[in-house]
């Protein structure tokens, strides 16, 4: 299989960025690890939590537009490095640390946190802004761009039209997932 790395992004054959995940995955590992180590003797969560998104939150959020997961089992490996911040966040509030399997969604509220897939999605949503509104030059993307134009009376309010895809590959390609995701989010704002 061939591999190129360009800015950062591990490219392979298929376009999978598997291998790309799990490298990423196993870096903010490392750095989170060094990240506990060095705060083990902090008072206060929000200095870890402002440490966490200058060094590790930047590395898994960079170009996520490109290499965004699209199997549930690749996001996992993703969120698994911010749940382990989230247990060790609740350790240095209550001294103790959460019961095993807590629920995902109570520590991110606990911590007033989003998960990185809904990070990844607003990036994606907030990317597609930028494209329609001329703030990125890019004609060859906005090419891709297929606007929904709706009749008077439509109910529909999806401002992109999104093409049927036979293979996951097109369905997860880049233009395909972001319209996908600014139709989900912000469908209102692009018109």
């Amino acid at each position: 299989m061939n591999k190129v790395k360009d800015l950062g992004i591990l490219f392979d054959s298929e376009v999978s960025f598997v291998e790309h995940i799990e490298n990423l995955a196993l870096s903010a590992f490392k750095s989170l690890g060094f990240l506990m180590r060095v705060s083990r003797y902090f008072d206060n969560p929000q200095l870890i939590k402002s440490l966490y998104f200058a060094f590790i939150v930047s590395k898994l959020e960079y170009a996520s537009v490109v290499w965004s997961p699209c199997y549930l089992r690749h996001e996992l490996i993703l969120e698994r490095v911010q749940r382990r911040l989230m247990k060790f966040l609740s350790f240095k509030i209550s001294g103790t640390y959460p019961v095993r399997n807590i629920d995902y969604n109570y520590l991110l509220q606990t911590h007033e946190l989003q998960s990185l897939s809904a990070r990844r999605k607003i990036h994606g949503a907030r990317f597609m802004w930028k494209l329609i509104h001329n703030k990125l030059d890019s004609s060859q993307l906005l090419e891709y761009v297929n606007f929904h134009v709706p009749r008077l009376s439509a109910r529909y309010a999806c401002t992109f039209v999104l093409s049927q895809s036979r293979t996951n590959l097109l369905k997860n390609s880049a233009m395909v997932r972001v319209s996908r995701q600014a139709n989900e989010l912000y469908s209102d704002i692009f018109i």
